[in-house]
């Protein structure tokens, strides 16, 4: 009477096949479910049947069998009989069933049905916090929003409403991805829960990678014709509602490794400013085919999401002798909120006088648009351009005007100053006292010239 107690179950598709054991106890009041058995999956078909929630970023490949643990009470008690001696509800068992079975054809079950579960806390989200669930996970091949994912397998619990993933430590294009998230289901929708760590360990940078995650980070460096390199990310944790992503918390650093990018077309507003940049220093640089290419320092990028924009702060590349610095933030529906300061080396700054003339300000360049359309503030290139064409003017006027003279006239040494006068030897003669008792020395004879005598000429 309180005990139902189940031999054998079988659920068998092409999507899904389920072979378990076990019984359910209490009947009357918890009816807690105790069942174990192997779960079989072919992860193509579930990929393609999850398709509308996943918007077709998640595809896994493989199929297996994998064992399970389910744990959990089904409801409430069972509906009392309608009067005393009498069930809910007859029905007739089947024919076929009762001559297997020994029994006599016509013969009525009394079945008693359990009360419907209440809405709300009371429903789902209490099953939920009250079910547990043990199994794992196991694939030959994967691709997670663009993460090309290396065979492997990932426990996976069903615990006081929380779904636990892991730990895991996979290989992810190259590199490493670790981690122990857990999916918290109660309230609904939910939320995931990412500890502290570093969650991605050196991967190796696509075009797809750039196009669906590094563009969101670093428009500069995403929107790119060409890119290779590598990246980590350390998390100081997170928590982000599935239903809203952009209304969790969440903070970290990311760490690019010889990553270098050539910009494509959606950024070519800076690249004809770099270009012009860099033919201010070196005028070899406007003929040729010379290519902007931008390389982005191993320095810690901090990226934080609060106030539903995604933040960025550290950020610096090298493009030949230029210098740029991106800060700001992007929102969830893609607008961005940047600005981009271009700088020269301080090299390059102290050994070209151009360069000194264009550092006395910062080049500041406003970033907005969306992440698939970038914008750079026309007004702030057209300043820029400007103050380039006057500080390159001013050179060639002045300085080199200047050195063009030099080479036609040359540049006569100053006059040498006259030394003066070398005194004779023994310094200045002393006048002949006269000799006691002889009377005064006489007097220096003197010898005129003739008034005829022609002026002696150095």
């Amino acid at each position: 009477g309180e005990e139902l107690a189940i031999n054998q179950f079988k659920l068998e598709s092409s999507t899904l096949a389920v072979a378990a054991a076990g019984g359910v106890r209490d009947w009357s009041t918890r009816r807690f479910v105790d069942i174990g058995g192997n779960v079989a999956y072919d992860w193509e078909q579930v990929s393609r049947l999850a398709t509308p929630w996943t918007g077709g970023r998640v595809r896994l490949a493989g199929n297996g069998a994998r064992p399970f643990v389910l744990r959990g009470p089904l409801g409430g008690p069972a509906l009392a009989a309608a009067t005393a001696g009498e069930a809910a509800h007859r029905v007739t068992l089947p024919d076929e069933w009762l001559a297997a079975a020994g029994g006599t054809p016509g013969t009525l079950a009394r079945v008693t049905l359990p009360a419907p579960a209440p809405r709300g806390r009371d429903g789902l989200a209490a099953r939920l916090e009250a079910m547990s669930l043990e199994t794992s996970a196991a694939w030959t091949g994967a691709e997670v929003a663009g993460f090309a994912v290396d065979p492997g397998e990932m426990t996976v619990r069903l615990f006081e409403g929380q779904l636990a993933l892991g730990p895991f430590d996979l290989g992810v294009a190259g590199g490493r991805l670790r981690g122990g998230p857990w999916l918290r289901l109660v309230p609904l929708p939910g939320e995931v829960v990412v500890p502290p760590g570093r969650c991605i360990d050196r991967v190796m940078l696509s075009r797809e990678l750039s196009d669906r995650w590094v563009r969101w980070l670093v428009p500069l460096v995403g929107h790119a014709a060409r890119m290779q390199g590598w990246m980590s990310v350390d998390m100081a944790g997170a928590r982000v509602p599935l239903a809203d992503p952009f209304g969790g918390e969440a903070s970290g650093q990311v760490i690019f490794e010889n990553l270098e990018a050539v910009p494509g077309g959606d950024v070519q507003p800076l690249v004809n400013l770099l270009t012009k940049l860099q033919t201010a220093i070196d005028p070899r640089f406007a003929f040729g085919d010379k290519v902007v290419l931008l390389r982005v320092r191993p320095d810690p990028v901090r990226v934080q999401l609060a106030d539903r924009r995604l933040w960025h702060d550290g950020l610096v590349i090298d493009s030949g002798q230029l210098v740029l610095r991106s800060a700001g933030s992007v929102a969830a529906d893609g607008a961005l909120a940047m600005n981009v300061e271009v700088s020269f080396r301080g090299d390059v700054a102290g050994a070209t006088p151009v360069v000194g003339k264009l550092l006395r300000t910062p080049l500041l360049i406003p970033l907005r648009g969306t992440v698939d359309r970038p914008q750079f503030d026309a007004r702030a290139l057209d300043a820029v351009v400007a103050r380039i064409v006057e500080n390159t003017a001013d050179a060639v006027i002045n300085d080199g005007l200047g050195r063009s003279l030099e080479a036609l006239f040359g540049n006569p040494p100053p006059p040498t100053p006259a030394p003066p006068p070398a005194a004779p030897p023994g310094g200045p003669i002393a006048p002949i006292a006269p000799a006691p008792g002889t009377g005064p020395a006489p007097a220096p004879l003197s010898f005129p010239a003739p008034a005829s005598a022609p002026a002696l000429v150095p």
